[in-house]
């Protein structure tokens, strides 16, 4: 997985720790054809009732190449 924290993009192989503070631009993909996946925790919780928000700026917005 890659992991975009600010404006750096870092590879975490499998097994790695990422720390994304808070109040920092992050955001992760899988930049490989094989499968990957993370467990994401968030401490504290409240940013739930954004969802929606969010949900909808994305489908306004698709993705695009978030590399640069």
């Amino acid at each position: 997985m890659s992991f975009l924290l600010g404006d750096d993009w870092r590879d975490a192989p499998k097994g790695s720790f990422v720390l994304a503070p808070g109040g920092v631009q992050h955001d992760f993909e899988n930049r490989s054809d094989a499968r990957a996946g993370v467990l994401n925790l968030s401490f504290p919780g409240g940013f739930e009732q954004h969802m929606p928000a969010i949900v909808d700026w994305f489908a306004a917005s698709p993705p695009g190449d978030t590399r640069g």
